[in-house]
């Protein structure tokens, strides 16, 4: 098997079997200028400075000194894991495990000084992209999947998205060579961003940076994380949900479902429906667009995965043979067992039902499920 490769040809096998339109991708020449898409947020806000100087992760992991960047072999067991699609719910409310999560997250973080030590800055920034590792395995793994090279490193991952953030601050200046000068000069700047890593049919890399606005003490971890799953039931009653409307055609499953791509007319098209039913419903908020599958099995938003409460009160969320995206919020909120993958009829869904939506930029949002009138 191709060193560069996270999938062996047995568990190639497998997902395939599992996911018959992945093997289209050796079928249709048609998919080999597909860009692959990565997308997740920076916020310095992630990584807090206390009064004595330091910084305090927002998200921790046990001991600075245990922090290392993953080998392969823990690749690989991250992509069967999150192929599997098989975490459950294991307590008798899923508040329990939110509660354990979060206490997992505040309790282990660790202050620490910047210093001379490179690892002590890669860690830093490793935690204000918002699930960065997650993000980094999905994108090998789609690469895989796509027989696309993709050999960076996560320290050289890091490089490159910071090198996008500073490019978009400081263009009119000489740019130094030293990615760690580039690292220490970003430290205290609090601009946060969305950040878009475009992995071309020819294996180039494109990485690029849109300014969002400037984090004052933004949003912690927890709260885009836990804090609207917390607060689930009284999603019914808030006046800042979305409105996330069913869509009204079914849309085909295929690799670019399942897979984040630029590719995107599927999703362009449920989006101009989605436009048309604001009208008719006269809706003036945020707004997502529900998308289901020639089954009428419920996949995903056009922008967010999505998860609802079934009849015994825990939080699912369609399973990737839907045809839904392999999300990285979505696996991250799995892996944490506060969702599990379970099928979701679109005629068990209910006008008003409440709904939770995430992504990679903008966490985990409260919703309600509309309909087109029917005329």
């Amino acid at each position: 098997m191709d060193s560069n490769l996270l999938i062996d040809d047995g568990h190639r096998a497998k997902l395939i079997d599992k996911i018959p339109w992945l093997a289209d991708v050796s079928q249709n020449s048609n998919y080999s200028n597909v860009e692959l898409l990565s997308t997740m947020k920076y916020d310095p806000s992630l990584i807090r400075m206390t009064r004595e100087g330091e910084y305090e992760g927002a998200f921790p992991i046990t001991k600075l000194s245990t922090f290392k960047y993953l080998d392969e072999n823990e690749f690989q067991t991250q992509v069967y894991s999150w192929l599997e699609d098989t975490q459950q719910i294991t307590t008798t409310t899923y508040r329990d495990d939110i509660k354990k999560a979060i206490e997992e997250l505040v309790t282990s973080g660790k202050t620490f000084e910047i210093n001379d030590d490179d690892s002590s800055l890669y860690y830093l920034y490793y935690f204000r992209f918002l699930l960065l590792g997650e993000q980094f395995v999905r994108l090998k793994l789609a690469a895989s999947i796509f027989r696309r090279n993709f050999r960076l490193t996560l320290r050289e991952f890091i490089n490159n998205l910071v090198n996008a953030i500073y490019l978009d601050i400081y263009s009119n200046e000489q740019i130094p060579n030293d990615p760690i000068d580039k690292l220490k000069r970003l430290l205290d700047d609090n601009r946060t961003y969305k950040m878009r890593v475009l992995l071309k049919g020819d294996n180039s890399l494109e990485f690029q940076a849109h300014h969002l606005g400037v984090s004052d003490n933004g949003p912690t971890a927890e709260k885009l994380l836990f804090g609207e799953i917390l607060t689930f039931n009284t999603a019914a009653g808030s006046d800042d949900l979305w409105d996330v409307i069913v869509d009204s055609e079914p849309t085909p499953c295929s690799i670019l479902t399942s897979l984040k791509t630029t590719s995107r007319d599927h999703y362009a098209s449920a989006r101009r429906r989605m436009e048309h039913a604001r009208t008719w419903l006269d809706i003036s908020g945020k707004t997502e667009v529900l998308i289901w599958n020639d089954k009428e099995e419920i996949m995903e938003g056009s922008i967010t995965n999505i998860a609802i409460l079934n009849k015994d009160g825990e939080l699912v969320t369609p399973p990737l043979s839907s045809g839904c995206l392999c999300g990285t919020m979505r696996y991250y909120l799995m892996r944490k067992k506060l969702i599990k993958a379970e099928t979701i009829e679109k005629n068990s869904l209910y006008e008003n039902q409440p709904l939770l939506i995430f992504n990679d930029v903008m966490g985990v949002i409260k919703g309600r499920i509309r309909f087109m009138p029917k005329v």
